[in-house]
């Protein structure tokens, strides 16, 4: 190994000041790439925020091009109530009846980045695609990098009419 006397660290300041700017920018640079890479999630595309929707034409799009979306999948929460868990995810309501659902997003065609969903023309109480009121949701899909193992967007809602 090679060390610097102190004398020429004196004859070469912009060296030393170059190296240092470049050592400082390339770990910036890494740990950017890591921070943008890891822990972003998806993006709800429609309804819009606080939309309305006619049930019988709900159709859900959220946008994910992360490559453990297109691994694991891209799912969405449903729920009447704006209840999270300790890591910021919709809590489900896995009782259909009480308008919670956990669905699947299947990848759009010709549109990479884009998942979507045609909730199914059902006529049952509680159902939330057929029963107006407020609806909250949340797209995620699985990411273990993150506490949680959740990758997910922002919690919006939209209100369902007749």
């Amino acid at each position: 190994m090679r060390f610097l006397h102190v004398r020429s660290l004196h004859a070469r300041p912009a060296l030393i000041a170059c190296a240092t700017a470049t050592a400082t920018a390339t770990a910036t640079l890494l740990c950017a790439g890591t921070t943008l890479g890891a822990g972003s999630g998806p993006t709800l595309v429609k309804p819009a925020n606080k939309g309305a929707v006619h049930g019988g034409q709900i159709k859900l799009v959220v946008r994910d091009a992360s490559a453990l979306a297109k691994r694991y999948g891209v799912f969405v929460s449903i729920s009447r109530t704006r209840k999270t868990n300790a890591h910021g995810v919709l809590k489900e309501t896995k009782d259909v009846a009480k308008g919670g659902a956990f669905i699947e997003l299947k990848p759009a065609k010709g549109h990479s980045g884009l998942w979507t969903y045609t909730a199914p023309k059902q006529d049952f109480p509680g159902f939330w695609a057929s029963t107006p009121g407020r609806y909250y949701w949340q797209a995620e899909h699985t990411d273990c990098n993150i506490k949680g193992c959740e990758a997910a967007s922002k919690i919006e809602s939209f209100t369902e009419s007749d």
